[in-house]
């Protein structure tokens, strides 16, 4: 019965903290921009609608599409760049995952705020 009543005591406790944490510090609203598609409009216009008319601070996109990654240049949304699928088994390789973050993420270091 001991344990029991401490395992509720501790859930109440957790529950509480929980609670209690501030909310704005991990507040963060972000959407995936896919560019598979007819008639979208240019990566530039889609940052700046982005970064002018809503809250939204980061993007994630799939692939690591150049047009899109400068266009997010000196904005102050962070970009996640993912992993095309077909790369996935190449990148599982430090030497080809150095590579490839060299090739992708870099060039557009620091102007482009980017995770991998």
């Amino acid at each position: 019965m001991t344990t029991f009543s401490n395992l509720h005591t501790s859930s109440k406790l957790l529950l509480l903290l929980l609670f209690l944490l501030p909310h704005h510090l991990s507040t963060a609203i972000g959407v995936n921009y896919g560019t598979v598609a007819d008639n979208l409009p240019p990566p530039s216009q889609v940052a700046a609608f982005i970064t002018d008319q809503t809250t939204i601070d980061k993007v994630k996109i799939f692939d690591a599409n150049p047009d899109v990654i400068k266009a997010f240049a000196n904005t102050n949304i962070s970009l996640t760049i993912t992993v095309p699928n077909d790369a996935v088994l190449a990148v599982a390789k430090p030497s080809a995952a150095h590579s490839w973050v060299a090739n992708n993420v870099l060039p557009f270091y620091p102007a482009t705020k980017s995770a991998v």
